[in-house]
C-alpha cells in the first residue's frame, strides 16, 4: 500500500514537472512580449504600401480592370479569367496583420501609447477597413479582432462607422501633443495626419453620396469647414517612398524579372482626347527617337495577339496611395 502511495506521488510530481516544462517550451523566446507603438506603426505603413501596390490587388488585377494598364503576356487577368485565390491577399493581410497591429496600438494604455499614436492608428485602421469594404462589400468590422468568428457588417454600416471613427481620430490628434516616432510617411507631422483624416472622410462621403445624400453633404460641409484642412498639394500626399531593399517597391521588384505590362490604349486615347499633359507621365516613348506618337496596348487580347504589339513598357513611378 505504501509503495502505491509513493508511486502515485511520483507520478503526480512528474506530470506537474512536465506541464511546467511544456509551458516553457511553448514560449517563443524570440517573440516580442511588449511591442512599441513606433515599431508597429512603421511596420503597418510598410506592409500597407506593399499590400496596396502589390500584384494581387493592384497591377495584376484592378489596374487591368479599369484599363489603365494592359498585359502583353499571361493575359488571363486582363480577360477577367481569375480565380478567387487571386483576391485573398487584401483580406488576409488586411485583417491578420494590419488591423491586428493597429488594434494593438489602440488597446495600449495611455502610458504605452499616447493619444497621437492612437489617433494615427485609428486613421490607418479606417483606411484599411475602407479598402476592405470597397473590395468585398459586407465585411467583419464592429467585431473584427474581438472574436474568432466576427459577424459581417453591412457595407452601409461600415462606411457610417468609419466616418465616426475618423471623427474620433481627429479628436485624438493634437499638433501640440506628444511627438510620435516610426512615422515613415509624414515624419511625425500631426498636422498632415489631420489633413489625411479629413481627406479620408471626404472620400467616404463620396462613396455614400448616391445612397445617403444628406449625410454625405453634411460630411463634406463639416470637412471643408474644419480648420485642419485637406490634402491640397503633393507635399501632403499619403505616400510611402520606397528607397532600397528591403523597402523595394513591389511593382519595381516585378519588373526586374518580368515584362508583362504596357500602358493601356484606353488611358492613352482618353488623355489625348483631353489634351491632358499627364500623358508623358503615365507613358513613355520608345528609345527610337523617330517614334513621337504615344500608342497604348489594347486590353482583353489573347496571349498571341497581345505579344505581337511590341509596345514600350509602363514606366515605374513613385507610388501614391
Amino acid at each position: 500500500m505504501k509503495k502505491n502511495i509513493v508511486a502515485a506521488f511520483v507520478l503526480v510530481f512528474a506530470l506537474a514537472s512536465c506541464n511546467s516544462q511544456l509551458d516553457d517550451i511553448n514560449t517563443n523566446p524570440n517573440a516580442t512580449e511588449h511591442p512599441l507603438p513606433a515599431y508597429l506603426l512603421t511596420g503597418t505603413l510598410k506592409q500597407g504600401a506593399d499590400l496596396y501596390w502589390g500584384a494581387d490587388n493592384n497591377f495584376n488585377s484592378s489596374l487591368l480592370f479599369v484599363q489603365q494598364w494592359a498585359k502583353i503576356q499571361y493575359t488571363e487577368p486582363d480577360r477577367y479569367d481569375v480565380s478567387n485565390t487571386s483576391f485573398t491577399t487584401l483580406w488576409n493581410t488586411g485583417y491578420a496583420t494590419l488591423i491586428t497591429d493597429l488594434n494593438t496600438i489602440l488597446n495600449f494604455t495611455d502610458q504605452e501609447a499616447h493619444s497621437n499614436y492612437k489617433g494615427v492608428a485609428l486613421a490607418l485602421r479606417s483606411w484599411v477597413f475602407q479598402l476592405l469594404t470597397d473590395a468585398y462589400g459586407d465585411i467583419p468590422y464592429s467585431e473584427a479582432g474581438q472574436k474568432t468568428t466576427p459577424k459581417y457588417d453591412a457595407q452601409r454600416d461600415v462606411y457610417l462607422g468609419l466616418l465616426n471613427d475618423l471623427k474620433t481620430a481627429q479628436s485624438l490628434l493634437s499638433t501640440s501633443g506628444e511627438k510620435i516616432e516610426g512615422d515613415v510617411v509624414y515624419d511625425g507631422s500631426i498636422a498632415k495626419w489631420k489633413k489625411f483624416v479629413n481627406s479620408l472622410r471626404l472620400r467616404i462621403a463620396l462613396r455614400i453620396a448616391d445612397r445617403e445624400s444628406d449625410l454625405a453633404k453634411q460630411e463634406v460641409t463639416a470637412v471643408v469647414a474644419d480648420a485642419a484642412g485637406l490634402i491640397d498639394n503633393n507635399a501632403g500626399n499619403f505616400q510611402f517612398v520606397y528607397t532600397s531593399s528591403p523597402q523595394q517597391n513591389p511593382a519595381s521588384a516585378w519588373f526586374e524579372t518580368r515584362d508583362d505590362f504596357r500602358v493601356s490604349k484606353t488611358l492613352v486615347d482618353k488623355l489625348k482626347a483631353l489634351s491632358d499633359p499627364r500623358l508623358a507621365v503615365y507613358a513613355q516613348l520608345p528609345t527610337d527617337e523617330s517614334v513621337t506618337t504615344y500608342v497604348g496596348a489594347a486590353n482583353g487580347l489573347s496571349n498571341s495577339e497581345a505579344n505581337n504589339q511590341a509596345l514600350p513598357r509602363h514606366p515605374n513611378r513613385e507610388l501614391i496611395f
